[in-house]
């Protein structure tokens, strides 16, 4: 049946058809494109003008007719694709007729953190690599064996290691054999200073004796020996003058002669010159000679003082010196016992032996940076403080994860915990968080831009005494957060978000009818309606396919708003009108 009256589809009254002057004015531009299909199919017409076929035609009229008939029909397709996108809009009417609807309940809704990790025990006994380089696993247990403690369980590739020993050894040697030349040159250097010294005192001491037994002996006696023969010839001058003037009283009376007088005179003279003499000699030697040899004893009194100071600084210098080189020996031979004691240590890290009794168990693999992965086996390589080993107490377990840092406020010690193990996978363990780091690290890669939170789960004992949970097992866990009821809730992929707000498409039967809507909380599968939605109202589960234009329009418009920072509400905006004619939807129980 045609959705128009027939009159519609007559020429008398509209000149073609399916001109667009013959669309009902009541329909929106969104609904053109549906009814032209439409009423097109139910009147049996076309986009383009009929061809009408002839029984029989002539090759001469069959060429006029495509001469004519040809441009007629490209200008009619050209018109038709035209009209077809004037009047079909970018609105959910583009969307495919098949999707799915789920309506909005009232139920309980369970607030849960999702995760998965590795059982590990609580307390353990981890061993490392202790060699502080990259080696090479020569021999090693079996995974899971059962050993006693002092059992060797691994060695590691020592060659280099014994070659730097030996070394090593050769260079303790040389070093003890200048330790002790050096502590040798030190005792001489002891001796030598001392016989320096005690030389340079006794010569000090020495001049100062020459000073004082000149001053207070030598200077004194011989100006006491030069008085007295000063005394002496002044003496035997007097003498010489009473004799000379008896002889001349004795010479007047006729009792000398000539001769006996002058002889008397020149025995006066040669008095005389004597006691000058002496005089003079006197004289010199307290007016110069004095002088001289008390400068000169002063003056070396003086020089070996200063040579004896300058012999100590010199010895104490040499000293330093022959100090300073035995410390340097001795210091020099310290480092090499301790480089041999370090590469001793490091030989016997090669070898991994067990501290006590118990099952060991491989460690899981290292990744050290995003290329390069640690595995613990025959032929691989370790570094240093890379764990080898575990020996567990399997009486206590947890279960060591990783938490996105969305999921942070959800969580908190003691919430309780459901784990699902793998080995197990009949049966529902409990357990309880117990440690949740402070401060988030970086994912692993690829993902090191995401961050995650360490989370620790202590494993309860399950109530079947034959269940034995070990460390290693692969488990899954929910994180109980909350437990809310009575909540309104629609599925969480029937929620769409554009910019800071939220969407949910409304089935109205024969339109699909975009809401606002303000969450609460949510889970993987549910999300909590506060405003926006009635009970029992159904909702497109697949919005983001089936009104993805119209989504991308929206989207578009929104960045538009935010980059010119006008608050522009895109709901109202009258190029996408918030209903749109959709066919009646497919439903989901």
């Amino acid at each position: 049946m045609c959705p128009t009256p027939v009159t519609a589809c007559s020429p008398a009254r509209s000149g073609h058809p399916h001109r667009l002057d013959s669309v009902p004015p009541t329909l929106r531009p969104n609904d053109r494109l549906p009814w032209l299909l439409d009423s097109q199919q139910a009147c049996g017409r076309f986009l383009s003008p009929p061809i009408m076929k002839a029984p029989f035609m002539s090759r001469t009229g069959f060429i006029r007719t495509f001469s004519v008939g040809l441009p007629l029909v490209l200008v009619a397709v050209v018109a038709s694709v035209v009209v077809i996108w004037q009047v079909m809009p970018l609105t959910a009417s583009s969307a495919p007729k098949n999707y799915l609807s789920k309506p909005a309940f009232m139920g309980d809704l369970q607030i849960v953190v999702n995760g998965n990790g590795h059982l590990e025990a609580i307390d353990s006994v981890t061993m490392s690599s202790e060699v502080e380089r990259d080696v090479k696993i020569l021999e090693i247990v079996n995974d899971g064996s059962f050993v006693k403690k002092g059992d060797v369980l691994c060695k590691l590739d020592s060659g280099e290691i014994q070659e730097r020993l030996a070394q090593q050894m050769s260079d303790v040697v040389e070093a003890d054999a200048k330790l002790i030349e050096a502590e040798k040159n030190l005792g001489v250097q002891e001796r030598t200073n001392e016989s320096t010294i005690e030389e340079a005192i006794l010569n000090a001491r020495l001049a100062e004796l020459d000073l004082a037994a000149y001053l207070e002996g030598e200077y004194l006696q011989m100006t006491k020996k030069l008085r007295g023969e000063l005394q002496l010839e002044n003496e035997k001058l007097s003498r010489s003058v009473e004799s000379l003037e008896f002889t001349k009283r004795m010479a007047r009376k006729g009792y000398r002669s000539q001769t006996e007088l002058e002889a008397a005179q020149l025995q006066v003279s040669q008095q005389q010159l004597t006691y000058e003499a002496k005089q003079e000699e006197l004289r010199v030697l307290t007016d110069f000679t004095y002088e001289r040899r008390t400068s000169e004893l002063k003056s070396k009194a003086k020089n070996m003082k200063s040579k004896m100071e300058r012999a100590k600084e010199q010895a104490e210098i040499e000293m330093a010196k022959v100090e300073a080189d035995y410390a340097t020996r001795k210091s020099q031979k310290e480092y090499e016992d301790l480089r041999l004691h370090y590469w001793e240590r490091q030989l016997a890290a090669c070898t991994i032996v067990a501290p006590k009794d118990g099952q060991v168990l491989y460690a899981k693999p290292q990744r050290r940076n995003y290329a390069s992965t640690y595995e613990v086996r025959v032929g691989s390589s370790v570094y240093e403080r890379m764990p080898i080993f575990q020996m567990p107490d399997n009486s206590a377990v947890k279960i060591k994860a990783k938490v996105h840092e969305s999921n942070f406020p959800r969580i908190s010690l003691k919430l309780p915990v459901n784990v699902r193990i793998e080995a197990f996978p009949t049966h529902e363990f409990k357990g309880e968080i117990s440690y949740i780091s402070t401060v988030p690290n970086d994912g692993e890669f690829p993902n090191f831009d995401q961050k995650y939170y360490d989370v620790e789960i202590r494993m309860h004992k399950h109530e079947d005494a034959n269940i034995d949970i070990k460390p290693g097992l692969s488990s899954t866990f929910t994180i109980v957060s909350e437990n809310r009821s009575g909540v309104l809730q629609v599925p969480v992929q029937s929620v769409i978000a554009i910019g800071k707000s939220t969407y949910v498409y409304v089935d109205k039967t024969t339109t699909a009818e975009r809401r606002p809507v303000r969450l609460g909380a949510s889970n993987d599968v549910s999300v909590e309606v506060l405003a926006g939605v009635e009970n029992q109202e159904r909702v497109i589960m697949n919005p983001q396919t089936t009104f993805a234009d119209e989504i991308a329009k929206l989207q578009q418009i929104y960045s538009e708003t935010a980059k010119t920072k006008k608050p522009t509400d895109a709901t109202t905006n009258p190029a996408l009108p918030a209903t749109a004619e959709a066919p009646k939807p497919a439903t989901e129980a």
